[in-house]
């Protein structure tokens, strides 16, 4: 489907066309990004700045998982629906939930110690 100028919202303008036909996943993408950067971030804390080598390859074994999850929860609650210059409380919650709900899943996942998934350090 072609896109005028008239229906590209005025924040999405700067952006190419190809790239504005594509920005569901080009988003899709940018969130499972940024849950790379925060799981690496959340490594990072753990440990004081610096991972272990020991505690690198369960990390890594379990990255995998973790995107699988926030990407199943991220399109179950239907986030990448709608324009960010509409976003509300309600976006706030949606996202809040799926981002949780997926979290905890994965806690629950590494905790049971799943086949694939090494142990992972827990501090509780």
């Amino acid at each position: 489907m072609y896109l005028s100028a008239a229906m590209i919202p005025t924040t999405m303008k700067w952006l190419a066309p190809s790239a504005v036909r594509y920005r569901v996943r080009i988003a899709f993408l940018a969130h499972l990004v940024g849950a790379v950067v925060a799981y690496a971030l959340a490594w990072a804390v753990r440990f004081d700045g610096f991972t272990p080598t020991e505690y690198l390859p369960p990390a890594l074994r379990a990255l995998p998982a973790l995107l699988v999850l926030r990407g199943a929860f991220v399109y179950r609650y239907a986030l990448m629906r709608g324009m960010c210059r509409y976003f509300g409380s309600s976006d706030v919650r949606r996202i809040a939930w799926a981002v949780g709900m997926s979290e905890a899943v994965f806690v629950v996942m590494c905790s049971l110690q799943r086949p694939g998934i090494s142990p992972v350090p827990c501090s509780f």
